[in-house]
């Protein structure tokens, strides 16, 4: 079953919001030493463009990661502002691009 970035997001949203009702004013320390690593790249890579879906027609395979990068940019920026949570996150991507871009 594949979860989108969007759901994903939304989960830890969720997630996020049952560990403050836990751990009430702990919550912000404790979610302040958690360390966030995102992979992405290699499904939209192999499934969307890779794949033959209707995605790769319009995209060079340039403009198809410039998009990719532009979208999960967005996803991850509107993720940190909407979580009061946490103010230091590090995200360590690793974006995978079979055609050496």
């Amino acid at each position: 079953m594949r979860i989108s970035m969007d759901q994903q997001l939304r989960n830890h949203q969720t997630i996020v919001s049952k560990i403050g009702n836990s751990f009430g004013q702990n919550s912000t320390a404790y979610l302040n030493r958690c360390l966030y690593s995102v992979y992405v790249g290699s499904n939209d890579w192999m499934l969307n463009y890779f794949g033959g879906g209707s995605l790769r027609f319009p995209y060079t395979p340039q403009a198809y990661a410039d998009t990719l990068l532009n979208q999960l940019s967005q996803q991850l920026t509107v993720s940190s502002i909407t979580s009061s949570f946490f103010p230091h996150i590090l995200f360590s991507f690793f974006l995978f691009f079979f055609l050496g871009l």
